[in-house]
């Protein structure tokens, strides 16, 4: 009773947000249930004290460590031999190498448990989730033909028994690759309505996260007013989340906008707040953030400074293996033009 104790108290440390400390109470009761002296039965209190630690690991940013964790919990003989728990460690695994870059490996991982939970046919809720994360993963790796087939089965399967949080992960995505269609104003109705049922116990950083992917679909969809509200919100969430990663993310979304709105000068002036390199972002928005630094630059007259900028953000994307993003970034580059292109694909920030 004593070591459920300890799990328990590690929970509500994560409720409260106290990350750090659930961190440390999961470390100490993995370290007695490791010992040789620990209680005989207790192998399932060890396999949920790790699979927290994996998750409060994740809320932390120390995905590799969450990624270790995760690994000895697929080869743990209680994963192995129950399908529908290999399925949630295998979709969890998927999360953590997508925010490594790890792209091919999350697709493997993902589509592994989206084939379980559909022969299983009794977790909708887990089948979801899963087919989020394949979603998310063949879009981020410019796979978006699989994406978009994958978005039919993820609509059919909002509104009926799964959580709201669930339909709105779903939602999220398919917004993502309506904007990646060059259909903004669908994908911001969809992303709107993700936030309705997201709830407010959401984690922090993946609402604004969620913010962020509405404000730039609103400003590709040509929707100021709606933008700027988002950029607002977003930077209310920024002051609380308070990283080097937060505040470059808000600086390149404010630059974006000005860019939006004909403001070159105003760009100039946002961007050298934008640090593409700002320890925390993910290769991903590390592309993105150069990317808009580029176009400010470019806007402003420095050619040189742009390409350097269009340069480094395409080798992120040819370094996370999302080819199809990096080809873009080079046709954006060697453009006649100094506008950035009507179907804007770049900043894709998928659930």
């Amino acid at each position: 009773m004593e070591l459920i104790g300890h799990l328990v108290a590690a929970r509500a440390s994560q409720l409260a947000g106290d990350w750090e400390r659930a961190h440390d109470d999961l470390a100490t009761l993995i370290g007695q249930l490791s010992s040789p002296d620990a209680a005989a039965g207790s192998q399932e209190v060890l396999w949920e004290a790790r699979w927290e630690l994996a998750l409060t690991l994740g809320h932390l940013g120390e995905q590799e460590a969450r990624l270790d964790v995760l690994r000895d919990l697929l080869a743990a003989p209680m994963t192995e031999h129950a399908p529908l728990i290999q399925a949630r460690v295998l979709v969890e695994t998927a999360r953590a190498l997508r925010q490594l870059g790890r792209l091919s490996e999350s697709v493997s991982h993902a589509e592994q448990a989206v084939r379980i939970t559909g022969e299983l046919g009794v977790a909708p809720t887990d089948h979801m989730e899963a087919l989020v994360v394949v979603v998310s993963a063949y879009a981020e790796s410019g796979d978006w033909q699989r994406a978009d087939a994958l978005c039919e089965e993820l609509m059919a399967g909002t509104g009926g028994s799964v959580p709201p949080h669930v339909d709105a992960s779903a939602l999220w995505a398919a917004g993502g690759m309506r904007r990646l269609a060059g259909r903004p104003s669908e994908a911001l109705d969809l992303l709107n309505r993700a936030d309705a049922l997201a709830g407010s116990g959401t984690d922090l950083s993946d609402r604004a996260r969620l913010v962020r992917a509405r404000a730039l679909a609103a400003l590709a969809a040509g929707e100021q007013d709606s933008g700027l509200t988002l950029v607002e919100q977003l930077r209310a969430l920024t002051e609380l989340l308070g990283s080097p990663s937060a505040r470059t993310l808000q600086s390149a979304l404010e630059c974006l906008a000005a860019l939006r709105r004909g403001e070159t000068e105003q760009a100039d002036r946002l961007a050298p707040d934008i640090m593409p390199d700002a320890p925390g972002l993910t290769l991903l928005d590390q592309a993105w953030s150069g990317i808009v630094r580029a176009r400010a630059h470019r806007g402003a007259g420095r050619s040189a400074e742009a390409e350097a900028d269009y340069r480094w953000a395409a080798d992120r994307y040819e370094q996370l293996g999302s080819y199809r993003l990096a080809m873009e970034t080079w046709r954006e580059l060697h453009a006649d033009g100094t506008d950035e292109p009507a179907a804007d694909l770049h900043g894709l920030v998928m659930p």
